[in-house]
């Protein structure tokens, strides 16, 4: 049921790669799973650094990929610097993965995650991404969870209050930048923000389309009723900026009962006990799956093609990998050639 048809459609085309990415990673191997998330946090690597030289230049060097909005800022190879804060959070728990991985001395890991960790927790602060900002604290404990090995262990829940703290502290000095302070400014500026208003619209469109909902890819021309006049200016609302209210007003109540149940089954699969080795993938996706989703409140980062397809990887990852379903089924051969690959990888 749709006010457009076509364009709901052409949307649902859109589920194609994400949905072949959360099937294929449930095929995989630890290992390979392994491979991906070192792919993953290359790739943020780069894109941060590319931010870099986007800053530097002034915002006249972006690679002319895209018509950019934030000049200027580290948007890397986006369009949209919140988006690109949220791979640049999502890599800091993934490089603590990939680098335990490594075979060297623990005091030469450690130093290379709170070396990576800071050089990703600064891009974020510089892409002044507020919501980014405020997710920071949960990327740098996943990645201490991660690096200790168990949620359950005492250690490690002091150890997250520390890093909190630490947080905190760490983002009063950076106020004392010239990036920090622009960065902190714009919390001060939240009542100026259009994202209230948009929500308002969005909330009575909802009430307006309920059950049934108006289509998925109708949010624009919808909004458009119901949007406040006194508040309209040259930039085009093209989504809600809470994907969860966009939801509910494209797909109605379906959307929000498929939303809890998203959620049901991902607790339900984070309480299945898995071999210690895989517990560092579980934190990785658990963790990028806390920010993604609790940055689509304030933003819509599941609408980018890169996050959702990382999206549907980290849910693949709370369930077993191939090999450990193989032991589970009584597959004694494949189970034990499996678990000895798997414990020299990991």
């Amino acid at each position: 049921m749709s006010l457009d048809p076509e364009q709901t459609r052409l949307r649902s085309k859109t589920l194609t790669v994400p949905a072949a990415t959360f099937l294929a990673t449930l095929q995989l191997t630890a290992a390979s799973r392994d491979i991906f998330m070192r792919a993953v946090v290359a790739f943020a690597l780069i894109s941060a650094l590319l931010g870099m030289l986007q800053v530097a230049s002034g915002g006249s060097f972006n690679l002319g990929i895209y018509d950019q909005i934030h000049e200027g800022f580290p948007i890397g190879f986006f369009a949209n610097r919140n988006h690109e804060a949220d791979l640049l959070l999502i890599a800091i728990p993934l490089s603590a993965r990939v680098l335990l991985l490594q075979r060297w001395p623990r005091q030469v890991q450690t130093i290379g995650i709170l070396g990576l960790s800071s050089l990703f927790a600064v891009s974020v602060v510089a892409t002044q991404s507020r919501t980014g900002i405020a997710l920071a604290p949960i990327a740098l404990i996943g990645a201490l969870v991660i690096w200790r090995g168990n949620i359950r262990d005492r250690v490690s829940w002091l150890s997250a209050a520390i890093v909190a703290t630490m947080s905190v502290a760490a983002f009063a000095v950076l106020n004392l930048t010239p990036i920090g302070r622009q960065a902190f400014h714009r919390f001060s500026s939240v009542g100026d923000d259009l994202r209230p208003h948009i929500w308002d619209a969005t909330w009575a469109a909802i009430k307006n389309f309920w059950p049934a909902g108006s289509g998925v890819g109708t949010f624009p021309p919808v909004y458009n009723m119901f949007e406040d006049l006194d508040w309209v200016g040259s930039s085009w609302v093209n989504h809600a900026h809470n994907d969860y209210l966009e939801l509910a007003l494209v797909a109605g109540l379906p959307a929000v009962l498929l939303i809890i149940a998203y959620f049901v089954i991902a607790a339900v699969a984070l309480t299945r006990r898995l071999s210690f080795p895989l517990r560092g993938q579980r934190y990785a996706a658990t963790a990028g799956i806390v920010i993604l989703a609790g940055h689509s409140i304030t933003d819509y980062p599941l609408r980018t093609f890169a996050l959702l397809t990382l999206f549907a990887f980290f849910s693949a990852l709370l369930y077993p990998s191939r090999e450990a379903r193989a032991r589970r089924s009584g597959s004694r051969g494949y189970g034990r050639a499996s678990r000895s690959s798997e414990f020299r990888n990991d």
